[in-house]
């Protein structure tokens, strides 16, 4: 167990950004990107608060990291944030977050746990964290369960931000389905990595399935070295590869 702990430790030091050691600009971005997302999403009538979800085109363009860094910095603005995976493929936020839950989401909505078994506490910024602790059977079957809307209405009730993490759209189609039941889409690219044609693709997904796109987050962002931060700043993500060999193939033929 201690090993596994310091594998976490590790994994949060090295990509959940720290107000004291991440660069400026790093940390200024992701307070504007939280600021912009509080205007995008109009206030609502009923009180419930904002919720949207965080995908990419493919694999490895760090939208996990960017997902745990934004509800980071909503919770640490004072809002009651939950960041809830929905990567039910391959499930990453639990590799940030030291929690001895043994169950996750996936638990929950088949019936095995109850919520309070599945919720993690981060002591370091009040952020309320729900992971995918096992890759389930059936992972579109829970989205469209009636659980599934359940949960996420309560939420809504008891949170001002509620932050999904999906899996890779042009991968599989689970983020337009999650999209459809938040209030907008953030698609993550990372700079010379995914192409143009993927890309479209993916808006054109979220266009037919009538999710509310609120922008891109550009990661991996190489700032000319002529400027005042100079220097390469965001680059998150280095994860292993999705298990969809053949989409990744497809897209790497194009």
């Amino acid at each position: 167990m201690a090993k596994k702990n310091n594998d976490l430790a590790s994994e949060r030091k090295i990509h959940i950004i720290d107000d004291k050691t991440s660069p400026f600009v790093v940390t200024e971005s992701f307070r504007k990107i939280t600021t912009n997302i509080g205007f995008a999403i109009p206030k609502k009538e009923d009180g419930s608060g904002k919720i949207f979800c965080v995908t990419s085109a493919i694999a490895g363009e760090g939208k996990t990291t960017i997902s745990v860094n934004l509800a980071l910095s909503c919770a640490k603005s004072g809002a009651k944030t939950v960041l809830l995976d929905c990567d039910f493929r391959k499930p990453s936020v639990k590799r940030y977050f030291p929690s001895d839950n043994k169950k996750g989401v996936e638990a929950y909505l088949s019936g095995q746990t109850n919520f309070e078994n599945i919720v993690y506490k981060d002591p370091s910024s009040w952020l309320d964290v729900i992971a995918t602790m096992h890759c389930p059977p059936n992972p579109i079957s829970l989205l469209n369960s009636s659980g599934y809307d359940s949960l996420l209405e309560w939420l809504k009730q008891n949170y001002d931000y509620v932050i999904i993490d999906t899996p890779p759209l042009a991968l599989v189609s689970d983020a337009s389905i999650i999209g459809q039941k938040t209030d907008g889409v953030i698609i993550v690219t990372r700079q010379m990595y995914s192409n143009h044609k993927v890309l479209k693709d993916v808006v054109n997904q979220l266009e037919f399935a009538k999710c509310n796109i609120l922008g891109f987050i550009l990661n991996d962002f190489a700032v000319s070295s002529k400027s005042y931060y100079g220097g390469r700043y965001g680059k998150y993500g280095k994860y292993g590869k999705y298990s969809y060999k053949q989409a990744e193939k497809k897209d790497s033929n194009k």
